[in-house]
C-alpha cells in the first residue's frame, strides 16, 4: 500500500494529479468566447476538486466533459493520462499523453508522464526517448530525471543510473523515491555506511514505507547492527509477509542475534514462498543442523 503512496506521490510532482493555476488551462489554435471560458474553467476546477479528493471516476468523468467542450486541451489529456494513471490504466494514460503531445510536442509535463507510463510498463527503452526529450528541454525538471534513472537501472546501466539520480537529487535533494533508488544501489555494492545515510532520510519523510525499511534493515545487517536489523525487518516483514527476500533477510538477523530457533521458523517460511532459491535453502539447512 505504501508503495502505492510513494507512486501517487510520484504522479503529483509530475504534474498528473495537481494542476497549479488550473484557471488557466492550456491550448494550441484555440479561441473560445468568454461563456466557454468560463465553463472550461469551471469543469477544470471541479476535475481538480475530484482529483484532490481522490475521486478518479468523478475527475475521469470531467475532464472528458473538458474535452468535449475542447478536444485541443493538451493539459486535459494530461490530466485525464495521470488519471488513467493512478487506476494502473497504463494503456489509457500513454494514449492520452501521446494526444497531449499531439497538439503540443513540446509540451514537458506529457514527455515526462509519458516516460514515466512506460517505465511502469516496464518498457524501458521506450521512455528514454520522451524523458530525454523533456529534459532537453528543461533539464531541471527532477522527476525526468529520476524517471529516466529508473529506467537505466532497469537496463542494466547502473553508473548512469546512478548520473541521473544525482542530478535529480540536486534539484530535489530530498525526493524519497530517489533517495531509496540511490541507497538501494548502495547496498547492491556493498556501501552500506552511505545507503544508511539516505535510508534515514527516506524514513524520516515515510516511516512506514515497508521498502525503505527493508533496505535499511539490510544496511543494518552489512554493519552487525543486530538490535536496529531487527526492529526494521520485522516491521518489513509483517507489510510484506509475501516477500521471500525480506523473510530470509530477517532470518539472517535473528541469526547474527544468536536466536537460531526464531531464525529457523522464519527461513522456514523463506523456503515455502521460494523453494528454487539457493540462498533460502543452504541458511535452512544450516540451522538445522
Amino acid at each position: 500500500m505504501r508503495q502505492r503512496v510513494v507512486i501517487a506521490g510520484l504522479l503529483a510532482t509530475l504534474g498528473w494529479l495537481a494542476c497549479s493555476g488550473c484557471a488557466v488551462v492550456r491550448r494550441r489554435n484555440d479561441r473560445p468566447t468568454n461563456e466557454q471560458v468560463e465553463q472550461r474553467h469551471r469543469l477544470s476546477q471541479q476535475a481538480q476538486q475530484a482529483i484532490d479528493a481522490r475521486d478518479l471516476p468523478r475527475a475521469e468523468v470531467l475532464l472528458g466533459h473538458l474535452l468535449s467542450e475542447a478536444p485541443n486541451l493538451a493539459e486535459a489529456h494530461h490530466r485525464l493520462a495521470g488519471v488513467y494513471a493512478s487506476a494502473d490504466r497504463l494503456g489509457d494514460a500513454e494514449a492520452a499523453e501521446m494526444r497531449a503531445l499531439e497538439i503540443d510536442p513540446d509540451y514537458v509535463d506529457a514527455l515526462s508522464g509519458l516516460g514515466l507510463v512506460r517505465v511502469r510498463a516496464g518498457r524501458y527503452r521506450e521512455a528514454l526517448g520522451p524523458l530525454d526529450q523533456a529534459i532537453d528541454l528543461e533539464p531541471r525538471r527532477a522527476t525526468a530525471q529520476a524517471a529516466r534513472g529508473r529506467a537505466l537501472e532497469a537496463l542494466g546501466r547502473t553508473e548512469d543510473a546512478l548520473a541521473a539520480y544525482f542530478r535529480a537529487l540536486e534539484l530535489d535533494p530530498n525526493d524519497p523515491v530517489t533517495l531509496l533508488r540511490v541507497a538501494t544501489i548502495q547496498l547492491q555494492r556493498q556501501q552500506a555506511d552511505q545507503a544508511l545515510a539516505r535510508l534515514d532520510m527516506v524514513i524520516e519523510r515515510l516511516p512506514d514505507d515497508p521498502e525503505a525499511r527493508f533496505r535499511r534493515g539490510q544496511a543494518y545487517l552489512a554493519l552487525k547492527q543486530y538490535p536496529e536489523a531487527l526492529a526494521d525487518l520485522a516491521l518489513a516483514a509483517e507489510k510484506l509477509p509475501a516477500r521471500p527476500d525480506v523473510l530470509y533477510t530477517l532470518a539472517l538477523a535473528h541469526e547474527g542475534q544468536d536466536n537460531r530457533p526464531g531464525a529457523l521458523r522464519i527461513a522456514e517460511r523463506a523456503l515455502r514462498l521460494a523453494p528454487e532459491s539457493t540462498d533460502v535453502r543452504v541458511l535452512t539447512e544450516r540451522l538445522r543442523r
